[in-house]
């Protein structure tokens, strides 16, 4: 989990979603990879989805500053961890059914 995000990178495409969903899929590598470079420079990362929605408010949009006919379709929050993050316990072949 990502704790004190100190920044939001919106990421838009011009004409927002389009039919076939290229908009949506580019900016969604480019937020991959974004969250694979953050994680490589130790920093905590978010792929957001969901609050985009809020940028239907004028005022928050207006703060964007988007150039004409770009929509914010994902969103990358980046920032330190401000916890450490418990070991990842010992993992074992118990319970896997390999097929072959």
């Amino acid at each position: 989990p990502l704790y004190g995000a100190a920044a939001l990178v919106v990421l838009s495409a011009p004409g927002g979603l389009d039919e076939k969903g290229f908009n949506m899929a580019n900016v969604s590598c480019a937020a991959e990879n974004m969250l694979l470079a953050a994680a490589g420079l130790g920093l905590g990362s978010c792929f957001l989805m969901g609050p985009m929605a809020a940028f239907s408010d004028p005022a928050l949009r207006a703060r964007l500053e988007l150039p004409g006919g770009y929509e914010p379709l994902v969103g990358v929050a980046l920032g330190y961890a401000a916890l450490e993050r418990p070991a990842a316990p010992e993992r074992t072949d118990a319970g896997i059914t390999w097929c072959r």
